[in-house]
């Protein structure tokens, strides 16, 4: 009997190495000329597994279990590139070519997508549907949102330019000071700001290099602070893209923005720059009360480390408005009463 057990252990044992076999995959991804993309995604789905690629269009993925799984190639300002892969050995001379994107939009179903795997409520706003709303401020995103109500898209508005998820007005003296706005991770408010406390302003905040907007409309995790009013994450476009020209005409508003993304050589990093021009009249009969935004927008980024696990990513940006409110007297308004009175 011992000998039997014996005999299984050994069997055991020299079939475990086939069962934990785990490959590895390399190889480069190129554009339509034939030059190297550097900061691609190369994502393995199934594995849970991802390598970015460098200034050479390198990238290597190790510890991939055998059998089928889904390849994804995917780089801003690139058409992403889904394949099925059969693992059954290393393969080391993958190459993938991307197409740059067309900018012409296509068909699209103008919501928020909802990230179930979220513990709380929370929604992605994504590029294709920011340009198909034409959004002139932020708070314009709340027609996306289930339940949100559509309001006139006019910066020079005399009604509030504040995001409010709980109301139809700015909530005011609650502990969150209203509900938060990040842009790449960096807070326009927080409790320090005691003379604001309903929220900040989305009025002079470009909507020209917006890549995507996050909206968590419950109680965020603790990450981000004593929030009881959710938050809107504001993430821009960073990386290689090509010339981006934005116009867009409404009622009440004239929008122009230019945009394009650079690379700074091999190591460099990129960056990417943005203009617009953005003028609102509250009253197209009188218009002499406007709002102009002439926003410029520059972010810099860089990959620091390529752990596929873990990257770390330097971001830096600069942004600033020179605008505002010009208000002045319309000479044709008629101010004057008189009484008439016959007997």
């Amino acid at each position: 009997m011992s000998g039997f057990f014996s005999t299984i252990l050994i069997l055991f044992i020299s079939l475990s190495p086939i069962y934990s076999q785990h490959f590895k995959i390399a190889g480069k991804v190129l554009d339509s000329k034939d030059m190297p993309i550097e900061f691609a995604y190369v994502i393995l789905s199934s594995d849970g597994l991802w390598s970015i690629t460098d200034e050479s269009g390198n990238f290597n993925i190790d510890n991939i279990s055998k059998g089928k799984t889904i390849l994804t190639v995917r780089c801003l300002g690139y058409e992403e590139k889904t394949i099925e892969l059969d693992i059954q050995e290393n393969n080391l001379d993958l190459i993938f070519h991307l197409q740059e994107s067309n900018l012409a939009l296509e068909e699209v179903v103008v919501t928020a997508q909802r990230k179930t795997e979220e513990a709380t409520s929370s929604y992605l706003i994504d590029r294709a549907a920011l340009d198909h709303t034409q959004v002139i401020n932020i708070t314009d995103i709340n027609s996306l949102l289930p339940g949100g109500k559509t309001k006139d898209m006019n910066l020079a508005s005399s009604q509030d330019d504040r995001f409010a998820l709980r109301s139809e007005k700015s909530e005011k003296g609650n502990p969150s000071f209203g509900t938060a706005i990040e842009i790449d991770g960096i807070r326009l408010n927080n409790n320090s700001s005691l003379d604001e406390t309903k929220g900040v302003s989305t009025r002079n905040i470009s909507t020209t290099n917006i890549e995507s907007i996050e909206v968590i409309t419950g109680i965020p995790s603790v990450e981000y602070g004593d929030l009881s009013n959710g938050i809107v994450k504001v993430n821009t476009r960073k990386g290689k893209t090509p010339y981006a020209i934005d116009f867009s005409t409404q009622p009440n508003t004239k929008q122009f923005a230019l945009s394009k993304g650079f690379m700074l050589g091999k190591k460099g990093g990129s960056i990417n720059a943005g203009f617009e021009r953005t003028k609102s009249n509250s009253d197209i009969a009188s218009p002499h009360t406007t709002y102009a935004r002439n926003a410029i927008t520059l972010t810099y980024s860089k990959v620091l480390s390529r752990d596929n696990q873990k990257p770390i990513t330097l971001s830096v940006g600069l942004s600033g408005n020179i605008g505002g409110f010009n208000d002045k007297k319309d000479p044709d308004a008629f101010e004057d009463s008189y009484k008439k009175r016959r007997d």
